[in-house]
């Protein structure tokens, strides 16, 4: 078959994505992949036919700035809002026909985008292109049980919580709402029926495909086409290969083989106060001060401090802790 890949350069979304083009080369298909001239070399080594983008907001080459950058943006409202201009409903004419024209000449069987390039989605649906959705994070669309992306809340279980919940989840839509205009006037122009809210645009894709695994995301009430794939863990392009030591037994605390670990102090540290670890159960409070408990791994409930530091993976087992350390 003849897929056309669609990526922006977004840097965390680009690794799983592209894995996504090297897996589809695997097996025998033809990739032509819409992206910035930065990500050439990395097409290319995927497997994938470089096509470059024209008039879509992009990176020229790897020293211009980065049209999408949110470092000098204040909050969700004006992250959302640099969507917007830059890549869901602003650009979405353009996308359409950017997109379009590569379906066209290429004579692609399918459309494969990513989440938030919702005019290509349109040249697809008005072509009868089947196309499926890129979600390379946990699922981020509001949906029934599912607590709204990026605050940190357990599903609601009580009814301030269930209202917390609504009134966050409709200040959000109404965030993502301001776009729609831009990406219904892209519709209207292939002659495709105006939408109610721009991530409605999914609901016409034969897969949203979730590239992680559900264990991450809490259960609820997913549309019918949402399928979890599990991680895509491919290294960049630019990772160059390295030869790690291997761990051997040690007597200080400090030389513990996790280098993160120990520049959180957990093993320097140890003992004779529990320390922030960046292996913690964070869900763990200690009541009597604003330390996180660093409890070792596949322990439950209470238990005495151990000789060892609790992060370190070559501590002794005892019966209450044997298992596999992570």
């Amino acid at each position: 078959m003849n897929y056309l890949v669609t990526i922006w350069d977004a840097g965390g979304s680009v690794p799983p994505e592209l894995a996504v083009v090297r897996t589809l080369v695997a097996h025998g298909h033809r990739v032509v992949v819409l992206a910035g001239p930065p990500l050439q070399g990395a097409v290319e080594a995927a497997g994938g036919v470089f096509r470059t983008w024209e008039r879509v907001p992009h990176r020229h080459d790897a020293a211009a700035p980065d049209p999408f950058d949110d470092n000098d943006l204040s909050g969700p409202a004006q992250i959302v809002q640099m969507l917007h201009d830059r890549i869901v409903s602003g650009p979405a004419a353009d996308y359409a026909d950017e997109v379009g024209a590569a379906l066209d000449e290429h004579r692609s069987d399918a459309l494969v985008s990513s989440m938030f390039m919702l005019g290509g989605m349109v040249a697809a649906e008005a072509r009868g292109v089947p196309f499926a959705v890129m979600v390379s994070s946990c699922y981020v669309v509001p949906c029934p049980g599912m607590p709204p992306f990026g605050t940190g809340w357990f599903p609601a279980r009580g009814p301030i919580g269930r209202l917390r919940e609504a009134v966050v989840k409709s200040v959000g839509a109404r965030l993502w709402d301001r776009g729609l205009p831009g990406l219904n006037t892209a519709r209207a122009q292939l002659g495709l029926a105006p939408l109610a809210h721009p991530f409605d645009q999914h609901t016409a894709a034969a897969r949203v495909l979730v590239l992680t695994s559900q264990a991450f995301d809490f259960p609820a009430r997913l549309p019918s086409n949402v399928r979890y794939v599990g991680p895509r863990l491919d290294d960049p392009d630019w990772v160059e290969p390295v030869e790690l030591p291997r761990a051997t037994s040690h007597s200080s605390w400090s030389a513990c083989p996790r280098p993160s670990c120990a520049k959180q102090s957990c093993c320097a540290a140890w003992p004779p106060r529990w320390t922030r670890c960046p292996y913690a159960d964070w869900s763990r409070r200690d009541r009597k001060s604003t330390q996180t408990r660093c409890p070792p791994p596949h322990a439950s409930g209470s238990y005495a401090a151990p000789r060892t530091p609790p992060c370190c993976p070559t501590r002794p087992r005892s019966s209450a802790t044997a298992g596999t350390a992570p």
